[in-house]
């Protein structure tokens, strides 16, 4: 699930540091001649060499808003996001629909699942059993993914134990102690450990 706040918005794109070839570039991928009635949104969830912006139209009939991602070339993945996320979507993982992919101009067009992701329920107010619940949606999810061996997509290296041990404790850290508020004995910190440690081989 991708789901991405807006910073800033404007209707002139120029004033969010967007690039005037690439806002053209944007606007013939998705078929768009009238670029008046629409605002552009810088939103936050970039990183990693990419920038992420919402395309919005705000006249009636005009369609739905869409998510516009440009990406560097400093990251050899960037380039691999359209091919993957055609994969998961061919194998019925709730990613965002691709809706078109300029690599002369290093676009990517996606469909907008809005402004409320998993992280933003997690920091509000939200009681833990919605939590737990979107959680275990999510996690169906990699179970579902994992039904797969093999991925017909160009694919980087995979994580390994270093990284994810890292994951593990971040994981720890900031959902279970923090936000949940559960202290893990050292017994019990040790068997999860121990087990990550048995499936990452």
């Amino acid at each position: 699930m991708i789901a991405l706040q807006a910073e800033k918005r404007s209707k002139h794109p120029a004033l969010l540091g967007l690039d005037e070839v690439l806002v053209q570039a944007a606007l013939e991928n998705l078929g768009v001649l009238q670029t008046e009635d629409c605002i552009w949104e810088t939103v936050a969830q970039g990183g990693s060499g990419r920038e992420f912006y919402r395309f919005r139209p705000v006249s009636p009939g005009s369609g739905s808003s869409v998510i516009i991602m440009h990406y560097s070339n400093d990251r050899e993945e960037n380039a691999l996001y359209p091919e993957i996320a055609s994969f998961l979507l061919g194998i019925r993982i709730n990613v965002p629909r691709l809706l078109f992919h300029d690599a002369a101009h290093r676009l990517i067009g996606l469909e907008d699942l809005g402004d409320r992701s998993l992280f933003h329920v997690v920091q509000s107010e939200s009681g833990l059993a919605q939590v737990e619940s979107l959680y275990r949606a999510a996690l169906d999810q990699v179970c579902l993914l994992h039904q797969h061996s093999t991925c017909p997509a160009r694919m980087m290296s995979g994580f390994d134990e270093k990284l994810y041990r890292w994951e593990r404790r971040y994981f720890l850290e900031n959902l279970v102690a923090h936000w949940a508020g559960v202290n893990l004995s050292p017994a019990e910190l040790q068997f999860i450990e121990l087990e990550g440690e048995v499936m990452a081989d």
